[in-house]
């Protein structure tokens, strides 16, 4: 496992929404970078996620949008990880450990960095792994 790289934090919080802006997400650092997941789950996706602490990302539905949960049970999957999508335009948003799951990640979670301005990823190192580092070979 690669070394924890820590994310930088931001003079103020940088917000993106879904593609329908119903689904407002925050952050309050910056991942110190992106990784283009090669699982089958976010492969088919297109996710590109940025790796933070819950405590570092807000999240804001209104207009009626719920965030729905895809829980991965394939057997590739352990059921511990669930993809959040916008309940209306169908953006994919985050993903987050499920309760009662192994601990390792548990504080963390990802954020869609597709759903960011190109100019917020640019400078970021684009990564190429399944999964986040401490999941790594897991997925």
């Amino acid at each position: 496992m690669e070394p924890a790289i820590p994310p930088t934090p931001l003079d103020k919080p940088l917000v993106f929404t879904c593609h329908c802006g119903r689904i407002r997400v925050g952050i309050t650092s910056k991942p110190a970078f992106v990784n283009e997941c090669q699982c089958t789950v976010c492969y088919k996706l297109g996710a590109i996620w940025g790796y933070l602490k819950r405590q570092e990302v807000g999240v804001i539905t209104t207009d009626g949008a719920t965030l729905q949960k895809y829980l991965r049970t394939d057997e590739a999957g352990d059921g511990d990880v669930a993809f959040n999508r916008c309940s209306h335009c169908g953006s994919l948003v985050t993903w987050t450990m499920e309760p009662g799951k192994p601990e390792d990640g548990k504080e963390m979670m990802g954020v869609n960095g597709r759903l960011w301005e190109q100019r917020e990823l640019e400078g970021l190192e684009r990564r190429k792994g399944t999964g986040p580092p401490w999941k790594a070979n897991k997925l």
